[in-house]
């Protein structure tokens, strides 16, 4: 048992790790070819990634302090229960990092739209 969440976290940081470099070498790899929109596209993803995987690491200890003091105090201090706060938090994570991504898709659609505008197809 005590296995599993040494490999849920080890597979979540080696997840983390590649899709970073992969990440990195598209951003790279699209400032090298002066194309913008994928440029945008791979640094909102980069941003994206870096904020939930720190949010999760910094919210744990916050949450854990609150259980502590919920637990020691009969009214919660923010007048929320742990499972209502724990839900607005996943909430607001969760739509944090959608967020991130619908601009970066964003930016990638605007780019290829851009790109494409630009060459003028003959269709005779």
């Amino acid at each position: 048992m005590a296995l599993v969440p040494v490999f849920g976290v080890a597979s979540a940081v080696l997840s983390f790790i590649l899709l970073s470099v992969l990440w990195i070498a598209g951003l790279l790899l699209c400032r090298k070819l002066s194309f913008r929109g994928g440029y945008y596209f791979f640094l909102f993803l980069l941003i994206g990634k870096i904020y939930s995987f720190l949010v999760t690491w910094v919210l744990s200890p916050i949450l854990q302090t609150y259980m502590d003091s919920v637990n020691a105090a009969s009214k919660p201090s923010f007048g929320m229960r742990p499972g209502e706060l724990l839900m607005w938090i996943s909430y607001a994570n969760g739509s944090i990092t959608y967020l991130f991504q619908l601009i970066a898709y964003g930016c990638l659609v605007i780019g290829f739209y851009r790109m494409w505008a630009q060459r003028k197809y003959d269709f005779r």
